[in-house]
């Protein structure tokens, strides 16, 4: 959302339908342009396997194994 908000062109790409929902409405309540984040659900790594185009940058937030208190 931050680099969408500066207007870097981003896309999201999570498995969670709840997730990119939230991001969805995170993106609205901060005025970003939809043309700016753009969401698809998917298992990344098949995704991968599927996509040729290359990227500038990749976060990757992987989901924790353990919760720890």
């Amino acid at each position: 959302l931050h680099l969408a908000k500066a207007g870097i062109s981003t896309l999201a790409v999570d498995q969670s339908e709840r997730t990119l929902a939230t991001l969805e409405k995170n993106r609205e309540h901060n005025s970003v342009a939809a043309e700016l984040l753009k969401t698809e659900q998917a298992d990344i790594f098949e995704w991968i396997k599927s996509h040729d185009k290359k990227y500038d940058v990749v976060i990757l937030d992987p989901p924790a194994v353990s919760k720890s208190k």
